[in-house]
Formats: C-alpha cells, structure tokens, sequence
C-alpha cells in the first residue's frame, strides 16, 4: 500500500493502519530517552504559507507554483494549485548571534520567494485568506493526498452549517478544500523530552488566544468581508467534523482547533490523535499521516529523535518582520509559562477567549496584551537574548496594541476606502 492509496469505508484496512499506528506511538513512548535534549536550549524554526497571484490577480497554474517551488530550496507544496510554503532551518536562538541568524536567513527565503515568483510574472500574497478566489474555483494540487483529503471530509461531514461571517456578508464555506485558500505562519520548537512536549503543547494552547487576537490576518474570504479578524480556522473546523451524534455525545473533539481539554501524557495526546480517521492508506507511515491530519492549533510532530512542538493558529503576517514579531510573542510568553511555572486557564475559558480573539481581534484583549508582551519580551531577555535585538520587533506588536488594529483591520480598511468594485479594491489593498 502507498501514501497515494485511500482507505474510505474499508474498515479491514482501517484497522490495519490502527494496528501499524499503535506500533509505532509504542516504540516512541517505551524509548523516551531518545528524545531528550539539553534543556534550556531554545531551538526554532518558522513556516509560512502564502498564495500566489498573477500580474492581473488571478491564481498560477499548478504548473508554475511548482516552477516556483523547485527554485526556492526550502518550498514544498500545499493543498492549493497556487499554494506554496517556505521555511527557515531549525536555529537556537538563545545563543550568541541566533536571533540575527533567524532574522537574516526569514529574510533572504522571503526574499528570494518573492523575486522568484517576480520572474514568473507572479506575486505572493502575504494575507490569511486568499480573498479573490470563489469556493468553486478552487484548484487543488493534483498530489493524490491533496485530493483524497478534502474529499473524505466533504463526503463525510456532519456539521450542517458552514456559512461564516456577520451581518449581510456571510461566506458559505461547504467546501473542505477551502483549506487550499488559508494561509498560516507556523512555529516549531524542538522539546527536551516527550513530557516537555506535551507541557509546550498545553501552554501553547492556553497563550493561543493572545498571539490570534494580535495578529489575525484573514477577513475576507470570497470576496466577501466576514467582518472577523481571522476566520481561518473556524473555515477549517465548519468543513472537517466527520463526528457522529454518538461521539458528539461522547463528548469527543474534533481534530481540529482546540481539544475537549488538555493532554495528560504523551499516551494521551496520541491516543486522541489515533481516535479519528487515517483516510490514506500506508503503514509504514502511520504515525507521520495520523499526525499530519490532527490539525489542532497545536500538536507534537516526532522528527526523527526529536519531538517539535508545532503551534498553529496564526496567519501569515503583511511582512517578514511581522512574522518574526508574532513568532517571538508567542515564544517569550511560552517561556514566561514555563518559567513561572503558571497555572493554566481552564480549557472551555480558553475556547470562550479564542472565540473573541477570532472574531474581534485587539479591543477586548487591549490592556492584557501590553502586560503579556512585557512578559514575553522579559523571558526572552532571561534566556539569553538581548533587549536591543528584540526591542525592533516588540515595537511593531505595541504599536498594534496601542492602535487597536490587526493586519485584518488595516487591510479592511484599504478595502473600504475604494469606492469601487469589491474585486478591484481587494486587488489594490493586495497590492496587485
């Protein structure tokens, strides 16, 4: 059996990859000494994904985000036909000199991105949502995962609302591959053990709230304006809840956004994570395709001997050095959890302020925010980074906090200052 190959509604071979994942959760949980490191050490990389336009604003072909692609070293495919990630390496940070590596190397990928899109006639849109593209436009990668997926949610979906927004522009998202449209920032931070991980994983969790509400960038969606500071992962959950009504009343959650509560242990969070379909077919690679479709705001990958913590829920920045100022605020704070060993907030109150954050950004969350990007800053300085190399990118978040102004809100606010057609003004917001 290969990758390419999709389970549906065999449950022989459904059993097959339980039976192969559980072998594998095994052999990480009974060798846990494999995976400690030196603690302390503050190992990260980002990454961003973006979609790519033409010069008149329409999607590339697959043919040329591909071309794209194989001239930028670090670039993979995502689920869009225009949909492209790019990553930094993993780079201690607390260390002489890590954070300028972080910084200069963000900025040569972004860059040699961008001027390579240039040269194709094509621009890459820095946005949370790719707003230009109908639902029924989308154009999937043609990579038989990238097909199967979506189409296993969309067959088995048991959420019956999928429209978004509020007031009269309201987005029907009845489609899974609306994922081809959403673009995210991701932070991975290498743990120093398995239990270290799942300590990260719940802080991070907890702090998700805060870095959502600084920094959404995904408003419009369609072409229409959801009037939410980032609607991204609510896209996400609408059309990805393949639960029944007897898991519903289970109380067991999705696979998707926040879990029912925190993990316990490293055997917990991947039991949760083997509760829910593996939809493709390979057995040799279990773990990674159970992993890789738990889509919550933050989840443990295994990388060979290491175990990462991925956080999530952030959508790409207007800029690298805003990418760079969103990663860091949620690290300081992380650190800020862990050094202080805090309590975490209970899991339904984390859910109500995630909630808020995504829907209305900044305002409710004004006056916190400056103390927790004190916080933030302060632990990074404990850990052996320098004020004067943080102060640059602490500044563009305050700046936000005293303005009360996400990405989404500028951009919403160069929308609505055209007086002309909706498509043509997300076009000149967009740059295009």
């Amino acid at each position: 059996m290969t990758l390419t190959e999709q389970i549906g509604n065999n449950p022989e071979r459904e059993r097959a990859m339980q039976k192969a994942f559980q072998l594998q959760v095994t052999d990480v949980v009974q060798s846990p000494d494999r995976f400690i490191k030196k603690p302390g050490v503050l190992r990260v990389g980002f990454e961003m994904e973006a979609s790519i336009v033409d010069t008149s604003g329409s999607p590339v072909s697959e043919h040329v985000r591909d071309s794209i692609q194989a001239q930028v070293p670090s670039a993979d495919p995502e689920l869009g036909a225009a949909q492209i990630e790019w990553r930094t390496d993993p780079i201690v940070l607390n260390v002489q000199g890590g954070l300028a590596q972080l910084v200069q190397q963000a900025r040569e990928r972004d860059m040699q991105m961008a001027m390579t899109a240039s040269q194709h006639n094509a621009k890459i849109l820095r946005v949370g949502t790719q707003p230009l593209i109908p639902l029924e436009r989308i154009e999937r990668t043609s990579k038989p995962k990238y097909q199967k997926v979506p189409d296993f949610h969309n067959a088995h979906r048991t959420h019956s609302e999928t429209t978004l927004g509020i007031w009269e522009e309201r987005v029907d998202v009845n489609n899974a591959a609306v994922v081809a449209l959403l673009n995210s920032l991701q932070s991975n931070i290498e743990a120093s053990s398995l239990a270290d991980a799942v300590d990260l994983t719940n802080r991070s969790l907890m702090i998700g709230p805060w870095v959502v509400a600084l920094s959404g960038n995904a408003r419009f969606l369609a072409g229409k304006d959801t009037m939410w500071n980032d609607v991204r992962a609510t896209a996400w959950e609408v059309t990805h809840d393949t639960r029944s009504e007897e898991e519903r009343k289970q109380g067991k959650g999705l696979r998707i956004g926040l879990p029912v509560d925190y993990f316990s242990s490293i055997e917990d969070y991947f039991e949760r994570v083997g509760s829910h379909p593996f939809i493709l077919d390979d057995e040799a690679n279990a773990l990674r395709i159970g992993i890789g479709l738990f889509w919550q705001d933050t989840r443990i990958k295994i990388i060979d001997d290491s175990a990462v913590v991925e956080f999530r829920p952030v959508s790409i920045q207007p800029t690298v050095e805003e990418d760079i100022a969103v990663m860091l605020f949620y690290l300081g704070r992380l650190k800020w959890s862990q050094l202080t060993q805090e309590t975490l907030i209970p899991i339904d109150e984390v859910r109500e302020r995630r909630a808020l954050a995504m829907q209305v950004g900044i305002l409710p969350f004004a006056q916190e925010l400056s103390e927790e990007l004190q916080r933030a800053q302060e632990a990074l300085e404990y850990v052996g980074m320098s004020r004067e190399e943080l102060l640059p990118f602490f500044s563009i978040l305050n700046d936000r906090v005293k303005a009360k102004k996400t990405p989404a809100d500028v951009f919403a606010e160069k929308v609505h200052g055209f007086s002309g057609e909706r498509e043509d003004a997300l076009k000149i917001a967009l740059g295009i």
